[in-house]
C-alpha cells in the first residue's frame, strides 16, 4: 500500500464525498477515527497507562477527543477531560459529543476558568499519558488566549503525548508551526 498526502482541502473534499456519496455520517467518521486513537494506544501498549488527560479544543478535532475519552471510559480506563475554548462557539459535532459525555462523565474542567489553568501542570503530572485534540488538520495561524501556555505545559509534561489528526499548532498544508506546537511521541491520523 502506498502512502497518500493529501492538503487540508482535499482531506475536506474526501470526507465530503464519503458523507455525500457512500452516506456514512460525520457521526461514524468519527466514532472510526476515535477508534482507530484506542487500537493505536493497545498497540504501542500504553495500556499500561492507567490515566489519560484529553485535553480537548472546540472544533471537529476536539470533538474526536471527546469520542475517544469515551472510548476509554468504556474500558474502565481513568481519564481527565479538559476543554479549553468557548464551549458555546464549539462546532455541532463538538457540542454534541459534550453532551453525551456530560452524562457519562461528572467532572469535566475548563481551561478558561484560572484555577483549572494555574492547576493543569499538575493535573497532568496525574496523568500517564496526554491526547492533544485541541486542533486538527483546520488550524491556520495563530492561538488566541491560554493555548500557548497549555501547549508548553504539555510539552514541558514528560508524560507519553499522542496527537490526533496532527500535532495542536502545526499548519496542515505547510507544516508550519504557530509560536508553539505540540510535540507528540505518537500521531494517529486516518490513511486513504
Amino acid at each position: 500500500m502506498r502512502d497518500i498526502t493529501v492538503t487540508k482541502e482535499e482531506m475536506k473534499r474526501i470526507e465530503r464525498y464519503a458523507i455525500d456519496y457512500y452516506g456514512i455520517s460525520e457521526i461514524a467518521l468519527m466514532e472510526n477515527a476515535a477508534s482507530k486513537v484506542v487500537k493505536n494506544i493497545k498497540n504501542v501498549e500504553i495500556e499500561k497507562s492507567n490515566r489519560y488527560a484529553i485535553i480537548c479544543g472546540v472544533g471537529n478535532n476536539g470533538a474526536d477527543g471527546l469520542v475517544v475519552a469515551r472510548h476509554l471510559l468504556a474500558l474502565d480506563k481513568m481519564v481527565d477531560i479538559y476543554i479549553i475554548g468557548d464551549e458555546n462557539k464549539g462546532s455541532p459535532l463538538f457540542k454534541m459529543n459534550l453532551e453525551i459525555i456530560k452524562k457519562i462523565k461528572d467532572e469535566i474542567k475548563s481551561l478558561d476558568v484560572i484555577g483549572e489553568l494555574q492547576d493543569l501542570r499538575t493535573n497532568l503530572n496525574k496523568a500517564t499519558t496526554i491526547i492533544d485534540a485541541i486542533t486538527g488538520t483546520g488550524f491556520e495561524g495563530s492561538f488566541d488566549g491560554n493555548i500557548d501556555y497549555v501547549i508548553e505545559t504539555i510539552n514541558d509534561s514528560n508524560r507519553y503525548i499522542i496527537s490526533i489528526d496532527m500535532p495542536s499548532g502545526m499548519d496542515a498544508n505547510s507544516g508550519n508551526v504557530s509560536t508553539v506546537c505540540v510535540m507528540p511521541d505518537l500521531i494517529v491520523t486516518l490513511c486513504i
